[in-house]
């Protein structure tokens, strides 16, 4: 059984760019979320972000 792959310069495009939106998606919601994480710390204080954390584990 023979299995060759043949990729086309437009099927590679349409692969590259899609691969390179969810690179670009998962980098923004990691810095979304850092964001968001020391918006919140600022907000809660030590004490009740303490807290927050322990209840969310």
């Amino acid at each position: 059984m023979e299995s060759k792959l043949n990729f086309s310069s437009s099927s590679f495009k349409k692969y590259f760019a899609n691969t390179s939106w969810l690179f670009f998606e998962r980098v923004l919601r990691i810095i979304i979320s850092f964001v968001v994480v020391i918006y919140v710390v600022r907000y809660l204080g030590p004490k009740d972000f303490g807290l927050y954390s322990y209840v969310i584990s």
